[in-house]
């Protein structure tokens, strides 16, 4: 695996890490955010900008197998945000909704299966 590839594994396992974990992101909206609806937002982006299972960077980033268990987390956080919808105004809300903890538990899942 050349370096690209490792720095972007890398990156999403850390991400998948984020996603399971309650804390951090309440520590990103206490941190970072500062404007209402930030965080969901960003959180939205940096999972589907960079997820592209079927590119080169992907597949040679991640096992087929790794593939699988990172597209099974892709389900579950695009139907997440299809029941949440577009606006939540803090991570606090957020994190009230059942649909974001489906999220966190298929993060905490994934990170798992990638990073034991």
């Amino acid at each position: 695996m050349d370096e690209h590839a490792l720095t972007f594994r890398t990156s999403r396992i850390h991400l998948l890490k984020f996603f399971a974990s309650a804390e951090e992101q309440r520590r990103f909206q206490t941190e970072v955010c500062k404007s209402e609806g930030y965080a969901y937002d960003e959180f939205a982006c940096w999972w589907a900008d960079d997820f592209h299972p079927d590119s080169k960077l992907f597949r040679s980033a991640f096992s087929p197998t790794e593939i699988v268990i990172l597209s099974n987390f892709n389900n579950a956080f695009e139907s997440a945000l299809t029941q949440i919808g577009e606006h939540v105004p803090n991570v606090e809300q957020l994190l009230s909704l059942t649909a974001w903890q489906s999220v966190i538990a298929a993060a905490a899942s994934a990170h798992v299966a990638l990073d034991p």
